[in-house]
């Protein structure tokens, strides 16, 4: 036994400093905080307890106020914090033929060994016997002693039961041996409807292992997971990606995955990556870097960051069912990503306060910043290039911006502009949002450069036009585009070429110009949104025509941006703190919800 557990002990001992394991897991500890007699009595008590439920109608709650009587005269409470594991309640039962569910009849045999014991000199004085006894009751107190109460601990028992099996079966066999033999059939009978009728693997019943596909048992007791897992398995034979990193939270199920993908992982791996653990301290396998990433844990993000690649969320069926990253060469943040996880926050600005409420998606918390004030627009951007978009705020009047890095959190203030309207963005392509303003009045542009801090002007087209900077060209700066709200025209100066661009796109209605790149090529798309019928008028890049979308209507405001993370933008819409997007990688409409007075502006591009 040594032998064959040496490995993992060192194993633990190098990461955790003890050979039993972590001594905690965010923040709650599995060993005891509470010492003494009473504690281990406790312990002891509630450990049996797991197998004293019973098919018995009534008979549980029976055993519960007993156990809860019980811990009263002993002072001490059977929810103690101390000795159950995060403060979860004591319980018994409910009875059922699932792998986690208590062993009745082992308790009783073992309780019926032990009388026999205790009533028989002979068997008192059976050293050989009695050792064995001894050691097998000795790990159980050490159990008790160490370990805090879980509801789950009947099957860590199981090792215990099947010890005590051969001491139970000779002293019963010494003390009453007539009875012994029908007892023990008595007891191998007891487990058929464990193994017939059991819910993960049954023997018998239409869901028997002996029929229908063996990939179906393996999600037997979740098949929810089914179609993902099986979706994922098939983007990833796809792209041949045979190098898979993996993550995973205490929840997710790993071993399926090794199953649909065994004849691809004969000849590459699947490791995990993003630990967040104690374990996260072992040095890196030099295998290398993953093709693709399957996030099997909760909350999944835009974007991943993997041994110095980024991956981009490229598909999943839902939110939290499972999710596929493949690498993108091309990466770059998406709008609004607050938290750099790759995906888009939704966000408000309340002006007349000069508060900023930003729902992270990373945590699905909300942030509270204040910044600004009634004489300051928002002018959100990641001006310092850090992969976090900035708060900051523009005041006309003065030709004031100020900014809050998220990388240093100190105010930096800068000048230029009175009397303009904003228009940041990154027209240098050096990863970091350009403070620029537009003079509508005369079609005049000045962009301070962030690379190297030069500022330039230029007049471009004239007046009557709405400034619609993007990237329209894929070369990865912004162009200088604006937008002719009666005739419907477009002009971008391309950066590439140097060119100036006019395509007809909307215009002759109540249309609002809402360009960006929603079908992931790299490139901005012209887009406009007609708020009294919902629709999007979209002309891709990719294909050059135009796709329609029914989403919103009177009184929505377009807010499009990348709320899945999945590097296109996604048609959405607010209305009186409420967000509506329809998420491009899924199809679903998401809702986003908060308390915000009528007069705040949600944030968009």
């Amino acid at each position: 036994m040594l032998a064959v557990n040496s490995g993992h002990w060192i194993r633990n001992w190098r990461l955790f400093g003890s050979p039993l394991g972590p001594a905690s897991e965010g923040g709650y500890f599995y060993a005891n905080e509470e010492w003494g007699g009473r504690a281990l009595l406790s312990n002891v008590v509630k450990n049996l307890a797991l197998h004293a439920s019973t098919p018995l109608p009534g008979a549980d709650p029976v055993v519960l106020r007993s156990l809860q009587w019980f811990h009263k005269e002993l002072g001490i409470s059977a929810d103690d914090p101390r000795l159950t594991w995060r403060s979860m309640t004591f319980q018994v039962g409910p009875f059922s033929l699932r792998d986690d569910s208590g062993d009745p009849l082992h308790l009783l045999v073992a309780a019926a060994a032990l009388t026999a014991v205790a009533t028989s000199r002979r068997l008192r004085g059976d050293v050989e016997r009695q050792r064995y006894g001894t050691c097998v009751g000795a790990a159980f107190l050490l159990f008790c002693l160490y370990l805090k109460w879980q509801p789950w601990h009947a099957r860590l028992h199981l090792p215990l039961l099947v010890l005590s099996a051969p001491w139970c079966a000779a002293v019963l066999s010494a003390r009453w041996p007539t009875w012994t033999v029908g007892a023990a059939g008595a007891v191998l009978l007891s487990g058929t409807p464990w193994l017939l009728f059991n819910p993960s693997r049954p023997a018998a019943g239409e869901h028997s292992v002996f029929f229908g596909p063996r990939i179906d048992h393996y999600f037997a007791e979740r098949p929810e997971l089914r179609r993902s897992y099986g979706g994922a398995a098939d983007q990833l034979r796809a792209r041949e990606c045979a190098r898979i990193g993996l993550v995973a939270d205490d929840t997710s199920w790993e071993y399926p995955l090794w199953i649909l993908m065994k004849n691809e992982v004969q000849h590459g791996w699947i490791e995990h990556v993003k630990v967040a653990n104690p374990s996260a301290v072992a040095p890196l396998s030099s295998r290398g870097r993953p093709c693709a990433v399957f996030w099997a844990a909760s909350r999944p993000p835009g974007l991943l960051r993997v041994r110095g690649s980024h991956f981009r969320r490229a598909w999943a069926l839902g939110s939290n069912t499972g999710s596929v990253y493949f690498r993108d060469p091309s990466f770059r943040h998406p709008p609004l990503d607050f938290d750099g996880d790759g995906r888009s926050d939704p966000a408000i600005y309340d002006q007349g306060a000069g508060e900023w409420r930003i729902h992270l998606t990373s945590t699905d918390g909300q942030m509270v910043v204040q910044l600004g004030g009634p004489d300051y627009a928002a002018v959100p951007g990641d001006y310092d290039g850090d992969g976090k978009v900035d708060e900051a705020v523009y005041s006309a009047s003065q030709g004031t911006w100020v900014v809050l890095p998220s990388r240093t959190g100190s105010k930096r203030v800068a000048a230029l502009g009175t009397g303009f309207v904003s228009v940041p963005c990154d027209y240098d392509g050096d990863g970091k949002t350009d403070m620029a303003v537009y003079q509508p009045t005369t079609g005049l542009w000045r962009v301070r450069q962030s690379g190297d801090d030069a500022s330039y002007s230029l007049l471009f087209v004239g007046t009557g036009y709405v400034p619609v900077p993007a990237d329209y060209d894929g070369d990865g700066c912004c162009d200088i585009a604006v937008y002719h709200p009666a005739s419907g025209l477009w002009y971008v100066r391309s950066s590439l070429t140097g060119t100036t661009l006019s395509i007809a796109h909307g215009g002759g209605g109540p249309l609002t110009p809402v360009p960006g790149d929603y079908d992931g090529d790299g490139k901005a798309d012209y887009a406009v949104y007609h708020e009294p019928t919902g629709l999007w008028y979209i002309r891709l890049s990719t294909t050059g025509l135009s796709h329609n979308v029914a989403f919103g209507g009177t009184g929505y405001v377009p807010v499009p941006a990348d709320y899945d993370g999945d590097g296109r933008a996604d048609v959405a819409v607010y209305r009186a703190g409420e967000w509506l997007i329809k998420e491009s990688l899924t199809g679903a409409m998401v809702v986003e919800k908060t308390e915000a007075p009528a007069t705040v502006v949600p944030l968009s591009r």
